[in-house]
């Protein structure tokens, strides 16, 4: 990687807290790009707080990710990142930067955007400018989209044509997105960039053994008062549309039927959770499924380790950071064949890709993997994520930083 002479001067916009309760891929990309910041990068954050108390709104403060120090400026409160609210999180973020805009420098510094409608507030601004599409815009604007583009979709045109040809680097996440945008902006086609997401091997690896792996899944199973022979299938994401959590459920009562010894984890927190409980009384199964909402990255490492398979039942996906942790984590992966899972879930070795969204099809593919635990290892899983380790995709996005500076 080729370093500079100065400091690479870094300003954030993004409506997360770091140090608050969010799950999701783009904090844990947020995050992983400041922990892992060369040391000649000087960041700084302009996003929300859950706690007045300790990150008080409209102050800036020195906070702590991982071993690096930022400074931090929160502009908004909320009580918690998970929990959506009448006025969107993403809307009242932009109106809080418009309203703390005069405590925000932007000298010399690279202005970073993970929503498009963040870039609103610094139009005007000279700066090099950098902007992630976390999804893919086709289904930002879809039928299962959780967000509210999708009640608003002529708005969505109208901020992009604001704001995308003033973007000197534009990283995509979807190989989809990344062809639709290429062809609509033609005139500034070599400013987009596929980036896929990446998992962090030092805290996402296998346990060191077979005998220590049936160790610890024994003495999670007695946690929660299951039985030896059970066999773990985990969840972990947002209880949202685009996760579509009721065919999870679903797809887990049809299972069940012919596979008695399951049961399901399910990490995460969102909307759908009250309709997801009632649907999991609704087919009794109280017992088998247990929701754990919201945990630590430390915590659902040790659930990914200690469980057989980890089942995803999306709508859509670009790719998901949850998929990447579990493969790393030496689960195999069954997951709806949406977004870019085919690039590191290679059905057939590392798990089961299903087309379509069908129950009963998902059911097949999970007894067919539990039923070939030798075929679906632990090594083939962490062997399909090596491309996607947050070294090898990181050096590559500050490499573009160094760049952007010549």
């Amino acid at each position: 990687m080729k370093y500079g002479k100065k400091k690479i001067n870094i300003l954030i916009l993004s409506h997360l807290d770091p140090l608050g309760d969010g799950i999701g891929g783009t904090k844990s990309f947020v995050k992983g790009f400041v922990e892992n910041a060369p040391d000649d990068f000087a960041i700084e954050w302009v996003g929300i707080s859950i706690n007045k108390e300790e990150r008080p709104i409209g102050k800036w403060q020195k906070i702590n990710i991982g071993n690096k120090s930022l400074n931090f400026l929160p502009v908004l409160f909320t009580r918690s990142e998970n929990i959506k609210t009448k006025l969107p999180l993403t809307l009242r973020y932009v109106l809080s930067l418009f309203k703390y805009k005069f405590k925000i420098s932007l000298e010399d510094k690279i202005l970073e955007f993970h929503r498009m409608e963040n870039a609103l507030p610094f139009r005007g601004a000279a700066n090099k400018k950098i902007l992630y599409i976390h999804g893919n815009v086709e289904n930002i604007l879809g039928p299962y989209s959780d967000g509210r583009w999708s009640k608003l979709p002529w708005a969505y045109p109208e901020v992009e044509k604001r704001v995308m040809h003033q973007m000197d680097k534009i990283f995509v996440v979807s190989s989809g997105g990344l062809k639709y945008y290429r062809e609509k902006y033609p005139f500034m086609v070599n400013n987009f960039t596929f980036m896929p997401t990446f998992v962090d091997v030092d805290k996402f690896y296998p346990f060191s053994t077979v005998k220590v792996k049936r160790a610890k899944s024994l003495e999670l199973k007695s946690n929660y008062g299951f039985s030896e022979k059970n066999k773990i299938i985990i969840f972990v994401g947002r209880l949202e549309s685009s996760k579509n959590p009721l065919l999870l459920i679903e797809s887990f009562f049809s299972l069940k039927k012919r596979y008695s010894d399951v049961i399901l984890l399910i990490v995460g927190t969102g909307s759908f959770e009250k309709i997801m409980i009632k649907k999991i009384k609704e087919y009794g199964l109280e017992e088998e499924i247990k929701l754990l909402g919201a945990i630590s990255s430390e915590e659902v490492s040790k659930l990914l380790k200690s469980s057989d398979i980890f089942l995803m039942t999306s709508a859509y996906e670009g790719m998901p950071v949850s998929v990447l942790e579990a493969l790393a984590s030496g689960l195999p992966v069954i997951s709806t064949d949406v977004g870019e899972v085919g690039k590191v879930v290679r059905s057939g070795f590392s798990g089961l890709l299903v087309s379509g969204q069908n129950k009963e099809d998902i059911a097949e593919a999970v007894i067919k993997v539990l039923n070939n635990n030798r075929k679906f290892n632990s090594r083939n899983c962490v062997n399909s994520i090596k491309e996607f380790t947050m070294k090898s995709v990181l050096e590559k996005v500050y490499q573009y930083h160094y760049d952007l500076m010549v």
